[in-house]
């Protein structure tokens, strides 16, 4: 029965890698006749298909259910690089690293968890990307409102919402200081 099942992980990864190995062929065929530079605008790209590629073999079999978490670490930081390259936002590493560690790792360990059937590392993988996003999204906000280094502008996120976020989890603060027993 082991054997049976070695043969079929072989064969449906074997299988998804010729899928790939087929598209990324008709890629490259297509931009020896594209009007553009396929390798100067979208070289993205490439680090993308390689992330997809070790997602899609780590999704499709148990035994390499591990290869989800590379998988996702390089398909989003391609598709970082994919935005950096296009809008020019290059100083959004600042903050964007946030997305790779931990939400790309956290992301990778959710889908794990789900192609092994682990559900206690879908909840922590969950639960690691969502910090990865909320991490972003609190560096964004203050190196391009605050600090403003790139071409981002945030309008009144930075000059209104951001000063009375950081007052009411200033006042949150000092309401559960006031009003928690100290231990004794």
């Amino acid at each position: 029965m082991e054997n049976n099942l070695y043969r079929r992980s072989r064969s449906s990864s074997g299988a998804v890698l010729g899928v790939i190995l087929v598209i990324a062929g008709i890629i490259f065929l297509a931009s020896q006749y594209l009007p553009f530079d396929l390798a100067q605008l979208g070289w993205p790209m490439f680090v993308i298909v390689a992330g997809v590629a070790l997602l899609a073999v780590g999704v499709s079999s148990r035994s390499l259910a591990g290869l989800a978490v590379p998988g996702s670490i390089v398909t989003v930081t391609g598709l970082i690089l994919a935005v950096q390259n296009t809008y020019g936002l290059w100083a959004t590493w600042s903050y964007a690293w946030a997305l790779v560690f931990p939400g790309a790792v956290g992301l990778g360990i959710t889908l794990m968890g789900l192609t092994q059937g682990n559900r206690v590392a879908v909840h922590r993988g969950s639960r690691m990307a969502l910090v990865g996003v909320a991490l972003c999204a609190i560096f964004g906000i203050f190196f391009e409102g605050v600090l403003k280094v790139g071409k981002l502008d945030l309008g009144p996120i930075t000059t209104v919402v951001l000063p009375l976020l950081v007052i009411a989890v200033g006042v949150a603060f000092l309401v559960r200081a006031a009003f928690s027993r100290p231990n004794a």
